[in-house]
């Protein structure tokens, strides 16, 4: 049974579970003879009310909750078990075994090799341990009971913290890449189709986009970087420095913050930018002697082909890495997932290869064919299980789907947008604006993802109308049917034969001519 979990329980949990484990090394480290720093309860004890009177107080300062408290840092935690480590407990025999272990000689014990191990938890499933739990009434109130400690933590630990989670969360966003990436391999190959590999880049955006709004919750930001004021992206530059890649599988260095660096630069021009003046553009040649890793220049680029594509109009079935620049522009914050978006789109662009044309020529022949069956069925009609009054609503949507991919891939609708575009003072002298004029299909041949989930819309629609299709043949042999039974009552009740119904015989026949 699947279930679904609030990240606040989980947090809960784990809450719970390291306040028992700084307990148990704070009362470990103590009884090894570690200096702990102790933290005196001062509160006073509150008066018994007359109403218990008679109930036994258990909360007495050898359990949990009285008597001193331990006051821990985070830099105690490698000398608390560095002393537990090292810790050598002596056990004492009574001298009248010492003879009896000279006479037989030392008990030597089983080696490692000679005890037998089984993993008992390994045929069970998440599921099977919530269900024991849930069995056994386990829950967090069965945690071991351990002395209370006061965990000091000042805005310097915090902010080391911080930085720790940041770089984390950058390499665990990245190892979202892998599985994208290996998809688009196997297009390459011929292993898998463009859907699935557009959809499992589709997948992993929404997975970095989730992520980044888990972040906040499970992080706790220093008094200096407030949560409300500086989410994730923001600390960014704050708390991370770029730096060059140690090794070729260094995503985040090699892919990452090539990329964050060209949407960061845009952005901030953006930001600076007078809505009532031209559109500025930006080309290699402004950073003069200034050299410019690849990524960074396709992150610009990109990102100012999808500025222009907004004056005009696209297609309904918008891709996240476009949708990305789109969301940084309107809303003005240069979220993560942005940059995961659009270094992901550059990552399937590499692996299909230059020029990526091949997505977007597989788009072009699914969508003739797909057009040419629908055209053969609404022309050459006539069927007794799909009256003509109703074709319209079982193709309808199939067919303006159809329509819509039509105009923006065989149509070129937005190389006219490009073309209408020389009227807009605004975008009219923009250099990239010319260079997007002079290529046919530029924007969807060079967008693998677009072409994918264009494609996956089209058949997702054709497969629907296939099972409203079968549905109404369903009913209509489900009648034919039942009109044969009713004939057969009515002929053993009355021994006359009922008229004929001309459709219903029909649908007999064409299921079976004997």
């Amino acid at each position: 049974m699947k279930r679904t979990r609030d990240i606040g329980t989980h947090l809960r949990r784990l809450s719970a579970m390291d306040i028992v484990l700084d307990g148990w090394l704070a009362e470990t480290a103590k009884s090894v003879r570690y200096k702990v720093s102790e933290a005196f309860n001062t509160s006073k004890p509150k008066t018994k009310s007359k109403g218990s009177k008679g109930k036994k107080n258990n909360r007495n300062g050898s359990k949990a909750g009285g008597g001193n408290r331990y006051l821990i840092k985070v830099s105690d935690f490698v000398p608390f078990a560095e002393a537990i480590a090292k810790n050598e407990t002596t056990v004492m025999l009574p001298v009248a075994l010492t003879g009896l272990q000279a006479a037989t000689g030392p008990q030597i014990g089983a080696t490692p090799d000679a005890i037998p191990l089984e993993n008992h938890f390994a045929h069970l499933t998440v599921e099977d341990i919530a269900e024991i739990a849930e069995e056994e009434g386990l829950s967090e109130e069965d945690l071991p009971e351990v002395t209370k400690i006061v965990f000091e933590q000042n805005d310097a630990e915090l902010e080391e913290e911080l930085k720790f989670a940041i770089a984390l969360f950058l390499q665990e966003l990245q190892g979202l890449c892998d599985p994208a990436c290996a998809q688009w391999k196997k297009y390459k190959a011929g292993e898998v189709g463009l859907i699935v590999a557009s959809m499992a880049t589709d997948l992993a955006i929404r997975l970095a986009q989730k992520a980044e709004a888990d972040f906040d919750f499970s992080v706790t930001q220093p008094k200096r970087f407030p949560a409300d004021t500086y989410p994730v992206w923001t600390l960014l530059d704050v708390l991370t420095k770029p730096s060059q890649p140690a090794t070729e599988t260094d995503n985040v260095a090699y892919n990452f913050w090539p990329t964050y660096i060209g949407l960061k630069y845009y952005f901030n021009r953006m930001l600076k930018w007078d809505e009532k003046k031209s559109l500025p553009a930006t080309v290699p040649k402004d950073f003069g002697d200034r050299q410019q890793l690849d990524y960074t220049l396709r992150a610009i680029k990109f990102a100012q082909v999808v500025r222009i594509s907004m004056f005009g109009k696209h297609p309904d079935v918008w891709d996240l890495a476009s949708q990305s620049i789109e969301h940084m522009l309107q809303t003005r914050k240069l979220s993560v997932w942005v940059t995961f978006a659009v270094e992901l789109l550059f990552q399937a662009q590499d692996l299909v290869g230059k020029p990526s044309g091949q997505p977007y020529f597989e788009l072009a022949n699914h969508l003739n064919k797909l057009v040419r069956q629908n055209n053969k069925v609404m022309q050459d009609w006539y069927s007794p299980f799909l009256p003509s009054e109703i074709v319209y609503d079982v193709f309808e949507t199939l067919g303006m789907t159809l329509q819509q991919c039509q105009q923006w891939v065989m149509f070129e609708d937005l190389e006219k947008q490009w073309e209408s575009m020389t009227q807009n003072k605004q975008v009219a002298s923009h250099l990239v604006l010319k260079k997007m004029r002079k290529k046919n299909n530029y924007f969807l041949s060079s967008n693998p993802i677009l072409c994918g989930m264009l494609k996956y819309e089209m058949y997702l629609k054709y497969q629907a109308a296939g099972m409203k299709l079968e549905d109404q043949s369903l009913a209509i042999v489900t009648m034919a049917h039942l009109y044969t039974i009713g004939r057969l009552e009515a002929f053993s009740q009355t021994r006359d034969n009922m008229p004929n119904w001309p459709d219903m015989e029909f649908a007999l026949h064409a299921q079976d001519d004997a």
